[in-house]
């Protein structure tokens, strides 16, 4: 991840730990749905687009935002199951994989709706851009400087305290009720295995089952380099 895609602060959401503390009853979510038929290059099947509107915060009140999210319908319904798609970075999009993942997992898509969710943060769902640097070259992957002075900018018209693992695992959670589905299939790649790692965690009774691409595990650690040295960007 570079300034000028979107940055995320995370967490990971364990049971019993203050992370998962504040999910909301998401009984009411229906009523911030705003869903329409629409068109995507490559999809040849029923889709429908639109946004789910949701707290920022759910332990702070605040703003709420908009989540942008894209169903691609099944072509031969069977109890209205689901498969939710998490991607990595973190910052990329998840409805910018709808063409993609739709094709290539085609003969599930018959029978599964496709829900993708622009992460919070990420995409259409108020996306945390910062300027790119100004200097020329290939300056250290994750530096600590750059995302010090990305926070620094985002600050003042974000509660950054609101974009963790744990808040964006909430999310999927408020559009499937919003959805009307039972238990969910998640389909996570990189990042996005941790996020459905920290879904299955919060929501074990609503996760029917995870497939993992390239898993990022909560043990795992990514370190950033900055002038000074090595410092940790995510932990468990």
């Amino acid at each position: 991840m570079r300034p000028g895609a979107a940055l995320l602060l995370l967490a990971i959401c364990l049971p019993g730990t203050g992370a998962c503390r504040g999910q909301e009853d998401a009984g009411a979510a229906a009523s911030s749905l705003s869903l329409a038929p629409c068109t995507l290059p490559g999809i040849d099947r029923p889709t429908v687009c639109g946004t789910l509107t949701v707290p920022e915060s759910r332990q702070r009140s605040g703003r709420m935002l908009s989540l942008k999210l894209v169903v691609v319908r099944a072509t031969q319904p069977a109890g209205r199951e689901a498969v939710f798609f998490m991607t990595g970075g973190p910052g990329s999009a998840a409805t910018l994989s709808a063409r993609g993942l739709t094709s290539e997992h085609a003969a599930l898509a018959a029978t599964h709706d496709f829900v993708f969710i622009d992460q919070r943060g990420t995409g259409g769902s108020n996306p945390l851009r910062c300027a790119a640097p100004a200097a020329p070259g290939l300056p250290p992957m994750f530096s600590a400087e750059e995302a010090a002075m990305c926070r620094q900018a985002l600050e003042p018209t974000a509660d950054l305290l609101a974009y963790t693992t744990a808040d964006a695992a909430a999310d999927p959670e408020t559009v499937r009720r919003a959805l009307d589905y039972g238990p969910i299939n998640l389909h996570g790649s990189s990042y996005g295995t941790r996020l459905a790692w920290a879904y299955a965690a919060t929501f074990p009774q609503q996760a029917r089952t995870l497939v993992l691409h390239g898993p990022a595990p909560p043990g795992f650690l990514i370190r950033c380099r900055s002038q000074k040295g090595w410092t940790s960007h995510w932990t468990a």
